[in-house]
């Protein structure tokens, strides 16, 4: 299959942000919003009540998305080798490729 580049996967109206880039998540209550700003990120963390823990979203900046070794470098890295994922058809038929 060809490679496919991280570029071809951003949406146009929305390119990587100079600054921290902006927030386009969604939830619900109950769940609980904080934010969090470090190095290029701004972490958004999300607290489900009744469950020990919670979730991260660590949203890139152009700086980070880009840099050499970084998100992108390894989305492409990662076509080219084989780390023992396939897809397989579903028993109804349906999904898969």
């Amino acid at each position: 299959m060809p490679v496919i580049p991280a570029s071809f996967l951003r949406n146009p109206f929305f390119p990587p942000a100079l600054g921290y880039s902006l927030y386009r998540d969604q939830f619900k209550a109950p769940v609980q919003l904080s934010f969090e700003f470090k190095h290029n990120y701004r972490i958004a963390r999300y607290t489900i009540p009744g469950i020990e823990g919670g979730v991260s979203h660590f949203i890139a900046n152009k700086a980070v998305v880009e840099e050499p070794g970084g998100p992108d470098d390894m989305f492409e890295e990662l076509q080219h080798v084989d780390i023992g994922l396939e897809r397989r058809r579903m028993e109804n038929g349906q999904g898969g490729f």
